[in-house]
Parts: C-alpha cells; sequence; structure tokens
C-alpha cells in the first residue's frame, strides 16, 4: 500500500480547519463591531425602577459582554489566519475591545 500521499490529504484537512477557525473568528469581529456600534449609536435609555427613580437597562451589559468576549474571540481566532490576515484580525481585535469599552464608559459619565 502507497502511504506518500498521506502526509498531503493531512495538510489539505488542516487547511481546511484553519479557514474555517479564521471564518469564525472574523464572524466574532463583526458581532463585536455591531455590539460596539449599538453601544455608541443608540445608548441604552434608563429604566424606571417603579418607585421614582432608575436604574441601568440591563440590555447595555449584555451588549457590553457579548463585544468584549466576540473581540477576545476573534484575537485568538486570528492565530489560524494566514500571514497579513492574522496579524489584522488580532489587532482588529484588541481594537474592538477597547471600542466596546469606550462605548459602555461613555454612556456612565
Amino acid at each position: 500500500m502507497n502511504t506518500s500521499h498521506e502526509p498531503l490529504k493531512n495538510r489539505t484537512a488542516d487547511k481546511k480547519w484553519r479557514t474555517i477557525l479564521f471564518s469564525i473568528g472574523v464572524f466574532a469581529a463583526l458581532l463585536s463591531a455591531a455590539a460596539g456600534v449599538c453601544s455608541w449609536v443608540n445608548p441604552f435609555p434608563l429604566l424606571s425602577d417603579g418607585q421614582g427613580g432608575f436604574r441601568l437597562n440591563p440590555l447595555e451589559g449584555q451588549a457590553l459582554v457579548a463585544g468584549l468576549l466576540a473581540g477576545f474571540v476573534s484575537m485568538i481566532l486570528g492565530v489560524f489566519g494566514k500571514r497579513v490576515g492574522r496579524v489584522l484580525l488580532i489587532v482588529i481585535g484588541l481594537l474592538l475591545i477597547v471600542f466596546n469599552l469606550l462605548g459602555w464608559l461613555g454612556n456612565h459619565r
């Protein structure tokens, strides 16, 4: 039995998984950007607590957590890219984390 093509098949399968993981990282970056834009463009309004006071909207915290986690995931999965794409996704993930934090802090002045 000729096994000279086994390493080639393994390399092709590895490239496929790398591409899939990198694509998931790109999708996570888009999700993080959407969460950040939600915090910047249309801040979540305060909610009435029923006793004449106000409380924070829970959606704001959820958008922050989603944006931070998605930015972190995009940084991790950026490692599976190639050349410039790898570095670009890692840097974008880091910038999106900062973007989401600043959007959240901008609502709590």
